[in-house]
């Protein structure tokens, strides 16, 4: 199927959903990457990270346990996003595994501090709870645009 107002081709959603699927480009961090784009009729949407093909040159390649992981999210009315980050861990069979590592909220993409910064960490020494969430962080900028710890959660594991 081809897109009316792109000219993209689109995979509808299977079942009693309106959700499309098309192959996009998206920037985030300064950084072009090839997504695959879940579009809402309204205009909301979330990119997950793809490979690019061979003739999307102004895409950067990503790390094979990053596709199909969120890159960003943005609503109906494309004033509030998210964008995603990723750390890279070796899993125990030795390859990597993606773990999030932060979600910027309303970024700026200029020096002025976002609307919020969610901070993930994981336990990396070895053991039953390797790769486990440690602790999430949130931050808000204050009246100096500084950020500014305003929640934060630890997380203990007992037993294997």
């Amino acid at each position: 199927m081809t897109d009316p107002s792109t000219g993209l081709g689109f995979w509808r959603v299977p079942g009693n959903s309106t959700l499309i699927v098309h192959k996009a480009l998206a920037t985030y961090n300064g950084t072009t990457y090839a997504v695959w784009r879940l579009r809402e009729p309204g205009g909301a949407s979330t990119d997950y990270f793809r490979q690019p093909d061979a003739g999307e040159t102004s895409a950067s390649a990503v790390y094979s346990a990053l596709v199909g992981q969120i890159a960003g999210v943005t609503d109906t009315y494309s004033g509030n996003a998210h964008h995603y980050s990723y750390g890279l861990w070796i899993g125990a069979s030795g390859t990597p595994v993606a773990r999030l590592k932060q979600i910027v909220v309303n970024p700026t993409g200029t020096s002025a501090p976002p609307a919020a910064r969610i901070d993930y960490s994981y336990l990396w020494q070895p053991g039953p709870n390797a790769g486990r969430v440690r602790q999430v962080s949130v931050f808000r900028p204050d009246a100096q645009g500084s950020m500014t710890l305003v929640e934060q959660v630890e997380y203990r594991y007992i037993g294997a």
